[in-house]
């Protein structure tokens, strides 16, 4: 039996390397098929990776800053990761300046790698960019696909501040969708005062006086912008929104108040000195409200050297709208060959517009086309992988039961060793005392007799415990009422005997008790008594305790005495 034993402890201890081996190659196995750490992106803890940190922070809040902020990467120790986040800045600077090709290239640029190492978040940001060159470029179906993507990816990571730039995509684009609007600026605004800072609402007033028709309620809306701006001291955006409402004011003055109107907007006390760009609309918006007082003359000659320096400096917006101005003046002094040679010069503006915009448009689609494919080649890889995976996986499980069942039946094998040895070592023990007796007592035949009888009586015994520990182990004997009446066959009255003597226990240890007698698991007396294993191991020592018994193997041999 000791060597049986040893044999025991050495397949346990088989089973329990082998299960960690599979463990380890389990693991091995995941790590290999989601391709560990990603070596391209280096230390983030370095200067470019803090200067990027803090630019997309800033991106969209302070584009006018970008440039500057660009020119502290350093470019020798740049890497591919901060490369491709160098290229998204690149291309929302683009965009803003309405270089849509230069835009869609950059973003493609880096769009392309981050699809490849699976960065989502600047895989949405390169998508909320290209959403704006879509938005521009007035294809609204494909900027609100891209703004829905990154309106449930910035929702699941508590993007509030670029969510609200898609909600406001969404809210420039209302008409053109049919959403609705009233219900999109509402939202917007209590999203806007959430924020710690003002400027979101600020943005929110600009977008609404960028949409709204009415030009009195344009005012409105850009004077509550510029009061927030103003006190936030932002100066570029108080210049903007106040040459905006320069003009508006101009449409909805009167001819006599015009004058004044565009004459009080310089003397601004302001630290902030304008733009060339902005100095080029100021002084269009001379030429335009002049054209309003019918005042044809001054307002060429302005208009003329306006068209000359937006010419010079290659401010295309200005350029066609002063060419545009000086048609309608020139039709209105009667000058038809200066109104013939603008209309040309604006048919050819309009083409070449129209066609660097058909460009920009074919361009978007094929990079959109690009991304998608990549993104479904990706996304086939991580299904192989999770294919893999669960293959893999299937077979530990498979690998696991099998050293489950295996187990089990060593531990009944153990059982039932355990047991036959028991039932043996007492047939043995009153066979050798019937031998005993023949030798010394030859003539009291009745003890002989009586002694064979009960040798015989307990051997039968034995098969009813066989029986009993089989129906156990097949289940056949669930739950506490069952085993109670199968041990009563076997052991009648030993449960009242025991009782009797003693009181002090209560019904529960009892059963417990009867449990013990058969020397069952733990386990299986959990399930009978509907407690878990802690609490029978701590019935055990408690009975211990009560019935003066140290070891457990006492306890058992006590319990059967009671037959």
């Amino acid at each position: 039996m000791e060597q049986g034993v040893k044999q025991n402890h050495y397949i346990t201890a088989d089973i329990s390397l082998f299960k960690i081996i599979v463990a380890a190659i389990f693991i091995i196995t995941i790590s290999f098929v989601f391709g560990g750490c990603d070596q391209e992106k280096g230390d983030t803890g370095n200067t470019n990776e803090v200067t990027l940190d803090y630019i997309e922070s800033v991106m969209f809040q302070q584009p006018h800053l970008l440039d500057s902020l660009l020119k502290n990467i350093d470019t020798l120790t740049i890497t591919k990761h901060e490369q491709a986040r160098i290229s998204t800045v690149k291309g929302l600077i683009y965009n803003n300046e309405g270089e849509y090709k230069q835009s869609i290239e950059e973003l493609q640029k880096a769009e392309t790698y981050f699809i490849e190492k699976g960065d989502e978040y600047h895989i949405h940001l390169n998508r909320l960019i290209r959403a704006f060159s879509f938005e521009h470029l007035k294809l609204y179906k494909n900027a609100s696909e891209l703004y829905g993507q990154c309106e449930l990816y910035f929702e699941e990571q508590n993007l509030n501040k670029l969510k609200f730039r898609v909600s406001l995509g969404f809210l420039r684009m209302a008409q053109h969708l049919n959403l609705d609007k009233l219900a999109l600026i509402e939202r917007l605004k209590r999203e806007s005062q959430d924020f710690e800072t003002p400027y979101f609402q600020a943005i929110l007033y600009t977008s609404l006086a960028a949409i709204e028709r009415n030009d009195s309620l344009k005012c409105v809306y850009y004077e509550q912008a510029r009061d927030i701006y103003f006190d936030m001291q932002r100066w570029l955006s108080v210049y903007t929104v106040e040459q905006n409402m320069l003009f508006a004011r101009i449409r909805i003055a009167k001819p006599e108040e015009m004058a004044n109107i565009y004459n009080d907007f310089m003397p601004k006390d302001y630290p902030y000195t304008l733009t060339p760009r902005q100095k080029v609309r100021y002084r269009y918006g001379k030429a335009y409200y002049l054209a309003r007082q019918n005042r044809y003359k001054e307002a060429i000659e302005v208009a003329e050297e306006v068209l000359k320096e937006a010419s010079l400096l290659k401010i295309k917006h200005a350029e066609y709208y002063c060419i545009n101005l000086l048609g309608l003046l020139y039709k209105n002094i009667g000058d038809f060959e200066k109104e013939s040679s603008a209309l040309e010069r604006i048919i050819l503006i309009r083409n070449n517009e129209t066609r660097r915009i058909r460009e920009a448009q074919i361009l978007a689609f094929g990079a959109h086309y690009r991304y998608s494919e990549q993104e479904r080649e990706k996304l086939k890889l991580e299904l192989r992988n999770i294919g893999l995976l669960i293959s893999i996986f299937v077979i530990v499980c498979i690998v696991i039961a099998l050293l489950f069942v295996i187990n089990n039946r060593l531990k009944v094998y153990r059982r039932k060793q355990n047991h036959l040895e028991y039932i043996n070592s007492i047939v043995r023990k009153r066979f050798d005392e019937l031998l005993t007796t023949l030798r010394s007592e030859k003539a009291k035949h009745t003890q002989l007799i009586n002694q064979v009888e009960k040798a015989k009586v307990q051997f039968d015994e034995s098969i009813v415990f066989e029986k009993l520990f089989q129906n156990i182990e097949k289940g056949r004997i669930t739950c506490w009422e069952e085993f109670e009446i199968s041990f009563t066959e076997i052991r009648p009255g030993w449960k009242e005997r025991f009782r009797q003597q003693h009181t002090t226990l209560s019904t529960k240890e009892i059963n417990y008790c009867m449990c013990f007698y058969l020397n069952l698991e733990n386990s299986i007396v959990a399930q009978f008594c509907d407690v878990s294993i802690d609490g029978v191991k701590t019935a055990k020592r408690r009975i211990k305790d009560k019935l003066g018994k140290k070891r457990y193997k006492d306890l058992v041999q006590y319990l059967k005495t009671f037959d």
